[in-house]
């Protein structure tokens, strides 16, 4: 499969780097897979007609896992295809055709023979109507604990049009969930009205009439932090999506392949990846 700026990026290690043909064969090979890959699961990049900015941190980890799994490759030959995206992301970082660096914090560390699964404390889990209900943590932080237990990613959360899915899964939710989610949208109503906005996630303060959505992990981290001596892990948001999804899967172990995609918003494949992720763990 072709990826974006495929020839330019070619003619930059051929002219520029001056790369040998293997290498830039090699390179190549690991885009096409990883491009492919993302065409196929990752809805964000879908939806945005394969935009390289809509590519993150985490949908890099999970194919470097799904990868190294899939061709049981060692940290070596698994780290090569990191290395492959990095250096195209650096491309296209120098020559202003992305925004963002997406392996950045993840050069460099093991990711398939010493990959380890962190499971956080499980509480929050079969105690979220507690949570939900108790008015000293903040309403932004309730809102991300509800939909990572419904099983969203957090890019998925701070998505402007998250409302659409949010207002559908409400529909058939605990009432418990439902109270929740009427005061919650109550709560932000002011704001939305301020900024002419459906989205669910808005900055309190933002000094921008442009600028005013929660849309980075950073921004609402700012608000998870007020409630880490409630949970100390809270900022760990991609590994409480993770644990979640874990935890699940070894409770409910008769559960049909068909209502688990569905519940938890993914294909075989994911789901297959969560369920090797899970005996890692519980082995």
């Amino acid at each position: 499969m072709d990826y974006p700026y495929q020839e330019q990026y070619l003619q930059y290690m051929n002219t520029i780097q001056e790369k040998n043909k293997i290498t830039i064969k090699n390179n190549d090979y690991h885009l096409k897979s990883f491009f492919y890959y993302e065409s196929l699961y990752n809805r964000s990049f879908i939806e945005s007609g394969y935009h390289v900015d809509s590519i993150v941190e985490s949908d890099i980890r999970e194919f470097l896992v799904y990868i190294g799994d899939l061709r049981n490759l060692t940290i070596g030959s698994t780290n090569q295809y990191l290395y492959s995206i990095a250096g195209y992301y650096k491309f296209l970082f120098r020559t202003e055709k992305a925004k963002v660096l997406p392996t950045l914090d993840i050069i460099g560390l093991p990711t398939v023979g010493s990959y380890k699964v962190t499971i956080y404390d499980v509480g929050w889990i079969d105690n979220l109507q507690d949570l939900l209900e108790n008015e000293r943590i903040d309403y932004y932080t309730r809102f991300f604990l509800l939909f990572t237990a419904r099983f969203y990613k957090l890019k998925e959360i701070l998505a402007e049009d998250f409302y659409k899915i949010a207002n559908k899964e409400m529909k058939n939710a605990p009432e418990y969930q439902q109270i929740f989610f009427y005061k919650f949208r109550n709560r932000i109503r002011p704001l939305q009205q301020k900024y002419k906005t459906k989205a669910l996630l808005i900055q309190r303060r933002s000094q921008s009439k442009d600028n005013y959505l929660i849309s980075t992990n950073q921004q609402l981290s700012r608000y998870l932090q007020r409630d880490k001596k409630w949970f100390p892990f809270i900022t760990k948001t991609r590994e409480l999506y993770r644990t979640n999804i874990i935890y699940y899967l070894e409770t409910h172990p008769d559960i049909s392949e068909d209502v688990l995609k569905e519940t938890l918003h993914m294909n075989q494949q994911t789901l297959d990846w969560y369920r090797r992720l899970a005996k890692r763990y519980f082995k």
